[in-house]
């Protein structure tokens, strides 16, 4: 899956065509040099992998130290992404820099530093499933499904993917997304604290907005606009989706293209 790496200034990671050394910086729009794959490593951290086969590449140092690209992966190459508490992450570097981008425009700056301020919180912003359906994984191996209906239709886990089991993930253009269902409802979630409703509703309001974080094992998590977090519960065909107030085991999931 490749991802747009959205800043707090609203630009996004550009690299650049070319081998060992070739540029990255910003860019004012998402075109194909603005989308890179996430490399999942066995020890949990991750490669960035540019469009052109490149991989980013953090040198030692400390603030304002470089960002580039290399053709194969090193121990420079690799990252830890770090969701932060406000529905962005971090990108940290191996030598415990953060990825840094200036202010400005086209060609603006993107370098390292040495701990997290707002110019280190980046969105990830999905590309290759904006177009496509995906099933939502659960922990437990099972499938968000939601039923048919209009307001306030139910929703649930299922143990396979067939019609139902099928989303479209559509991005806002501040990084949040919306689940639309194949029956053209959204997930909405009720606010509350552990154990608040998820159902469905016809269309697009402030509880139907998630932000969708990375975690550290290449999962991910589906935040509310309450703060809370899709909780998918043990179990098969009918098993409860609900929310939970931080992140733990049942609060993970992956994304199927379908």
């Amino acid at each position: 899956m490749s991802y747009a790496f959205r800043s707090a200034h609203g630009t996004y990671i550009r690299p650049h065509p070319g081998g060992e050394g070739s540029k990255v910086d910003m860019q004012t729009q998402v075109g194909p040099w603005e989308q890179c794959k996430i490399v999942p490593r066995a020890d949990g951290h991750f490669a960035l992998k540019t469009p052109h086969g490149t991989y980013l590449r953090a040198h030692p140092g400390g603030e304002g130290s470089k960002v580039d690209c290399q053709t194969q992966v090193g121990p420079w190459e690799i990252w830890t992404i770090r969701p932060n508490g406000d529905g962005t992450c971090s990108i940290r570097s191996v030598h415990g820099t953060f990825l840094r981008a200036h202010p400005g425009g086209e060609g603006s700056t993107l370098d390292l530093q040495t701990s997290v301020g707002p110019w280190e919180r980046f969105t990830l912003q999905e590309q290759s499933r904006s177009n496509h359906y995906a099933a939502i994984r659960s922990a437990h191996g099972t499938f968000i499904r939601p039923h048919p209906g209009g307001e306030g239709s139910h929703i649930d886990m299922q143990t396979q993917v067939g019609p139902w089991e099928k989303f479209s993930v559509h991005y806002t253009q501040d990084g949040h997304a919306t689940l639309q269902s194949p029956h053209g409802t959204f997930i909405r979630a009720h606010p509350g604290g552990e154990g608040s409703k998820v159902d469905m509703q016809t269309q697009v309001g402030p509880w139907e907005i998630f932000t969708i974080n990375p975690n550290e094992d290449g999962t991910f998590n589906i935040r509310s606009a309450h703060g809370t977090f899709l909780r998918a519960h043990p179990g098969g065909e009918g098993s409860k989706l609900d929310l939970q107030t931080s992140v733990g085991p049942w609060e993970r999931f992956t994304f199927q293209l379908v």
